[in-house]
C-alpha cells in the first residue's frame, strides 16, 4: 500500500504510521497520508508561522525559537543557530556581508561594529585602535586616521575640539602657543594622540600652537580636575617645549547655558587679575583693542573677545603669555576656576577674591611675597580702570601705548 493512498475497510481509514484503521473523524491528513491524532505529534509538527501539519523530516528545531521551523524558512547562523529567516535580524542576529562570517548571519555576542565601514563584522575581523578607543575593519584605517588627526595643520585648519567637559558649570580651553613642539614645526609633522588636544596647526606668530578639547573647569577637590591634571601630565613633553616672547598662552571660558555677554558681565571687573599678572602684553599687537572691556566685540586683536569659532557661547582672554610648562598651566587652571566661581557663585567682595587667588599666584612667583604684593596693588589700580576709566599713572604705561 501507498502511503499516498487512502485506505479504507469497512469505513476505517489506516494510519500510514502504525497500520491501524480507525474512524475517519479520529484521522488528520497531511500531505495525502492519514495519521491518527494520539500518534500525530510523534511523526508531525505545525511549523512556526503554518497554519497546517507538515511531517517531522520538513522540520527543524530551533533553540532561539523554541519551535519547530519549516525547512523552507530556515537561515543557519555562521554558528550554525537555526533561525526563522524573516525575522533573523531582529532575534539579536545581524547579517554579515564581509570578513570570516559573511554571507551568514551572526550573533550579537559575536559581532562588532567597525567605524571604517560603518559595519559589523565578526569580532575576529575587528581591529582595535587604542588611540581613539574603537575598532576597525582595516587596521591600516586606524593607523592613518590617527596619522592625519594629529599632525601639525595650516592655521586654522585644525580638527574642531570635542567637548569632554562633562556637563561642568564652566568650561575652559587653552592655545599654547609654541616655536615648535620638540622640533616639529612643519606642516604634515606627526605629533601624536594626546587626550587633552584636539589638534595642531602652524601660527605664523610664533611658530606652532596645541589647542585642547573643551575641558570642565573644576574646583580643587573634583574628580575632574584630578583627571584632567593626568591628562597634562601625559602630554608634557608638548607643554614643557620651547617657547619665545611672541608665543601666547589664550584661554577661553565659557559658562553652562549662559551666552558670552552674560558671562562677560560676571567676570569683566576681576579680570584685573588677568591685567596685573600679564600686564606686558597689553603693549602687544595682538592684544590693542577694547582694553577696557566696555565693547562687546569679536575684533581679533580685543583682550577680550567674543568667539564662536571653536567654542560656542565663549570668551577668548588673549592676555596671558606663553605656557611654559605643565606646573604653570595647572595654576593658570586653578586660578580661572577661583574667578569665575567667585564672580557667578559668589557676591563676597574683591577682597575675599584675593584671599582666594593669592596662595595660587604666590606659586607663580615662586612664594616671593613682594611681588605677589605688587600684583594685589596694580590688580585694584586695572579693577579701578575696567569700573571707572580711570588711568592710575602706575598702569598708564600698559594702558594708553596704543590705541584702547
Amino acid at each position: 500500500m501507498s502511503n499516498k493512498e487512502k485506505e479504507v475497510q469497512d469505513d476505517l481509514i489506516c494510519c500510514a504510521h502504525t497500520g491501524d484503521y480507525h474512524p475517519e473523524d479520529e484521522m488528520i491528513e497531511v500531505d495525502g497520508c492519514y495519521y491518527h491524532d494520539d500518534i500525530i505529534d510523534e511523526i508531525c509538527c505545525i511549523p512556526y508561522g503554518w497554519n497546517d501539519w507538515v511531517v517531522n523530516d520538513e522540520c527543524v528545531y530551533s533553540e532561539g525559537w523554541d519551535s519547530m521551523l519549516h525547512q523552507d524558512d530556515v537561515s543557519y547562523s555562521y554558528h550554525d543557530d537555526v533561525l526563522y529567516s524573516d525575522e533573523a535580524s531582529d532575534n539579536d542576529y545581524c547579517w554579515i556581508e564581509r570578513g570570516i562570517a559573511s554571507d551568514h548571519y551572526l550573533h550579537h555576542d559575536y559581532t562588532i561594529y567597525c567605524e571604517d565601514i560603518e559595519e559589523d563584522v565578526h569580532q575576529d575581523d575587528a581591529h582595535y585602535c587604542e588611540d581613539n578607543d574603537c575598532y576597525y575593519y582595516d587596521e591600516d584605517n586606524c593607523r592613518s586616521e590617527i596619522e592625519n588627526e594629529y599632525e601639525i595643520c595650516q592655521y586654522h585648519n585644525s580638527p574642531e575640539p570635542d567637548d569632554i567637559s562633562k556637563n561642568s558649570q564652566f568650561k575652559i580651553g587653552f592655545e599654547i602657543e609654541k616655536t615648535s613642539f620638540d622640533g616639529l614645526d612643519s606642516a604634515g609633522e606627526e605629533v601624536g594622540y594626546y587626550d587633552i588636544f584636539k589638534g595642531y596647526e602652524l601660527d605664523s606668530s610664533c611658530g606652532v600652537e596645541a589647542i585642547t578639547h573643551i575641558l570642565p573647569l573644576s574646583g580643587v577637590r573634583s574628580k575632574r580636575r584630578a583627571d584632567l591634571f593626568k591628562m597634562m601630565d601625559q602630554a608634557k613633553w608638548i607643554v614643557n617645549s620651547e617657547y619665545n616672547g611672541d608665543c601666547g598662552g589664550h584661554i577661553t571660558i565659557s559658562w553652562k547655558g549662559h551666552t558670552y555677554e552674560s558671562l562677560l558681565d560676571k567676570v569683566n571687573y576681576n579680570l584685573c587679575i588677568l591685567y596685573a599678572l600679564y600686564r606686558k602684553r597689553l603693549k602687544n599687537s595682538f592684544c590693542q583693542n577694547n582694553k577696557n572691556l566696555k565693547d562687546k566685540t569679536t575684533e581679533r586683536y580685543s583682550v577680550v573677545k567674543y568667539n564662536d569659532r571653536r567654542y560656542n557661547q565663549s570668551l577668548e582672554i588673549r592676555l596671558p603669555n606663553a605656557v611654559k610648562n605643565v606646573k604653570q598651566l595647572k595654576l593658570r587652571y586653578d586660578l580661572m576656576f577661583q574667578i569665575l566661581n567667585h564672580s557667578i557663585n559668589s557676591n563676597d567682595s574683591y577682597d575675599k577674591l584675593w584671599k582666594k587667588v593669592e596662595p595660587i599666584i604666590l606659586k607663580m612667583y615662586s612664594a616671593d611675597v613682594e611681588k605677589v604684593k605688587y600684583i594685589k596693588r596694580l590688580s585694584k589700580m586695572f579693577r579701578q580702570y575696567l569700573i571707572t576709566g580711570m588711568i592710575d599713572p602706575e598702569i598708564n604705561e600698559f594702558i594708553n601705548n596704543t590705541n584702547n
